[in-house]
C-alpha cells in the first residue's frame, strides 16, 4: 500500500505601498502595492492586514518622529472597502492553484492639515490564513 497526505501551505510577501514626494496634502494622494500569496492547489486562503504600528484604534497612521499622516489601505481601486482582519470581514478570500496570485493593495492618504516636513513610514503585518 502507498499512501499521501496533501496538506493545505501558503506564504505571502509584499512590496512597498510608496505615496511618493508630496509638498502638501491639499488632496488625496493614491497609491498602489501588491501581495503576492502562494497557495497549494485548492487551497482556500484569508489575507488579513493589521492597522501597523501608529495606529489610533482602526485610524491607519504613518509616522516621522512624533508626527502623524492619516492613511487607509482597500481591497478595491475605488477606495470603498477597508482592507482589514479576518474577524472584521475585511480580509481578502481566494484559492490557491500552486502558483503566486498578485493581489492588488490601494491605498490613500485623505486630505489633511498640520502635516510637517519629514519621511513618514509605518509597517503594517499581513496574515495569510487557510
Amino acid at each position: 500500500m502507498v499512501d499521501a497526505v496533501v496538506t493545505p501551505n501558503c506564504s505571502i510577501s509584499a512590496d512597498t505601498l510608496d505615496f511618493g514626494t508630496v509638498t502638501a496634502l491639499d488632496r488625496e494622494v493614491d497609491g498602489i502595492g501588491r501581495i503576492a500569496s502562494t497557495c497549494t492547489r485548492n487551497a482556500a486562503y484569508q489575507i488579513s492586514l493589521d492597522n501597523g504600528r501608529y495606529a489610533d484604534g482602526n485610524a491607519r497612521r504613518m509616522a516621522s518622529g512624533n508626527s502623524r499622516v492619516r492613511y487607509e489601505l482597500y481591497r478595491d481601486a475605488a477606495r470603498s472597502q477597508r482592507w482589514g482582519m479576518r474577524a472584521s470581514g475585511e480580509a481578502v478570500t481566494g484559492t490557491g492553484n500552486g502558483q503566486a496570485i498578485l493581489t492588488t493593495i490601494y491605498g490613500r492618504v485623505p486630505v489633511q492639515s498640520g502635516m510637517t516636513v519629514g519621511s513618514y513610514a509605518d509597517t503594517v503585518v499581513a496574515i495569510i490564513s487557510f
